[in-house]
């Protein structure tokens, strides 16, 4: 929630100049403020109140300076600038970080489209994979600390707030005495092993939170104990899901996914064998074609509107245009009564128009011929159409059939596939 300030708040770094105009969050010892630098780019500052950081915070906060100043990854929030401010009411360590529009958080409480959720997660785990990589472990993933900005009808991520994360020495500018008692994370998300006292959370911490979020993301319920909302619950198709969120979220933490690469595969592997099973089910029946044809020249037979004679030519219009396929079917009735000379074979048809070379004396019986002929042409022409739809119908049914081997070929081989 976005408060205006009273005053605008100038903060400065050694090269930049940045004005928070409205406070846009706070916890803890901090305070996350609306800004814009000199050339009026919104960016977002997190200060760390001296007057209330222990000296742990203190540390904790100058080794997510460092680590995420290093990181380009864009799934993972940067920052811009730091800096100490020394303004009246806004006095300690602050960095400069791009603005977002809101967190995951707010997306789950707005409802995130069942469909979309696999991308925005997909998004997340790639933050924290590149968090791991780099060689920190969060300890606090949570939806307040995944970021959200649109670019048109876009969603984009970026893992946020490193502030109670741990670093390899490689990352790390200070060290950081951890104190028995002291909790690292969100209760509703932490790892079973971050409520021990003492215990060491590492990257499965990570993969426990990753998983109630998931859930929480389909359904808006994290789980906890027996009986919770599963995905399966509220979206059947994407209940393949559920046991993926089982493996995430063990007790044990060596009983876990072992990493966000696991996470991925495991996804890929159970999406693939979901959709398979689909395709399947849907490929198991058999394709039936019904007799109905839905073409004009069936449902509203060609028939003579008009008809004129000059210099020896008959002109007949019909009541609409003929095809190709329908003029071959004339052509090919079978057997059918005509004049001499003045056969289906002669009459030159063009759009809806029917032309003879025929006499005077013998026009009127011509066109009482042209009229029989057009109830035989019209059943021919259909069919033809429903001999050439079965004929696609088994066609599609083979290759249905074919489909359906190489699918459950490719079931078998990924569901016995291990990793």
């Amino acid at each position: 929630m976005q408060t205006s300030l009273k005053k605008s708040i100038e903060f400065e770094t050694t090269f930049g100049s940045f004005t928070a105009t409205a406070l846009i969050g706070q916890g803890g010892a901090g305070r996350v403020y609306a800004a814009q630098d000199d050339d009026g780019v919104p960016v977002a500052i997190k200060l760390l109140n001296a007057d209330s950081a222990s000296k742990d915070k203190r540390k904790r906060f100058k080794n997510e300076i460092a680590f995420l100043r290093k990181v380009t990854n864009k799934y993972l929030v940067q920052v811009l600038d730091h800096g100490v401010s020394a303004t009246s009411g806004a006095t300690g360590p602050f960095y400069v970080m791009p603005r977002y529009e809101g967190s995951l958080r707010d997306l789950i409480k707005e409802g995130i489209a069942a469909n979309a959720v696999i991308d925005l997660f997909s998004q997340l785990l790639n933050g924290v994979e590149a968090a791991h990589l780099l060689g920190a472990v969060h300890r606090d993933i949570k939806p307040e600390n995944v970021l959200f900005r649109r670019l048109g009808q876009n969603l984009f991520l970026a893992v946020a707030d490193f502030g109670v994360a741990s670093f390899t020495l490689d990352n790390r500018e200070t060290m950081v005495e951890t104190s028995v008692s002291t909790r690292l994370a969100n209760f509703v998300y932490a790892a079973p092993e971050q409520r021990r006292p003492g215990a060491r959370a590492g990257e499965s911490a990570d993969i426990f939170a990753l998983g109630l979020i998931l859930n929480e993301m389909f359904t808006g319920d994290v789980p906890h104990g027996a009986g919770f909302k599963r995905i399966g619950d509220v979206h059947p198709e994407f209940a393949y899901l559920d046991p993926i969120v089982d493996a995430m979220t063990q007790q044990n933490p060596q009983a876990r996914l072992p990493s966000v690469e696991a996470i991925k595969h495991r996804l890929r592997l159970d999406h693939e064998q979901s959709m398979l099973r689909q395709r399947l089910s849907v490929n198991s029946g058999n394709v039936v074609p019904d007799d109905e044809v839905d073409d004009p020249l069936v449902t509203d037979p060609v028939r003579i509107v008009d008809a004129d004679w000059s210099d020896n030519v008959l002109r007949l219009t019909l009541s609409r245009p003929v095809n190709g396929e329908w003029i071959s079917a004339l052509n090919n009735m079978g057997n059918y009564s005509s004049l001499m000379g003045a056969g289906p074979e002669h009459f030159n048809l063009s759009a809806n128009v029917a032309t003879v070379g025929i006499a005077a004396n013998s026009a009127q019986e011509a066109i009482n011929y042209f009229k029989t002929w057009l109830p035989i042409a019209t059943q021919v022409y259909r069919s033809r159409i429903i001999r050439q739809r079965e004929d696609a119908a088994r066609r599609e049914l083979e290759e249905l059939r074919r489909q359906r081997l190489r699918d459950e070929e490719r079931l078998k081989v990924v569901s016995s596939l291990k990793f």
